[in-house]
């Protein structure tokens, strides 16, 4: 069983708002060479917890795949980066969700007995 949900494929329109604070996957193609050794196009994937900087994050919001964008907070405050683009998502199910459906699975049902 997996912890994740299923893979949504992002409409490019701005990050979904109903996952923000989740722990989520993506999956994004690059604009441009990265420090990781990455190029122009190459897919890449993240997890993260979806805080303010990752709600604010050009890659949400298609329109803006390529262009110029600068850092001002997180791990990577004051440095240039050309946006990405998010195409699909998935998000981190509750820890008492994957439990649950791991004690329903396990379940036996009871035997009839004749008495």
């Amino acid at each position: 069983m997996s912890e994740w949900g299923p893979w949504i494929e992002h409409d490019g329109c701005g990050f979904p708002l109903a996952y923000a604070g989740q722990y989520m996957q993506a999956t994004f193609i690059l604009a441009c060479e990265d420090e990781w050794g990455g190029a122009a196009g190459d897919e890449r994937h993240q997890e993260f917890v979806a805080g303010k900087d990752v709600v604010n994050n050009p890659m949400w919001d298609h329109a803006k795949f390529g262009h110029g964008y600068h850092y001002i907070s997180g791990p990577f405050a004051g440095r240039n980066f050309f946006a990405g683009k998010v195409i699909r998502y998935r998000i981190r199910k509750p820890r008492g969700v994957t439990l649950l459906q791991q004690i329903a699975r396990d379940a036996k049902c009871p035997q009839k007995v004749d008495a």
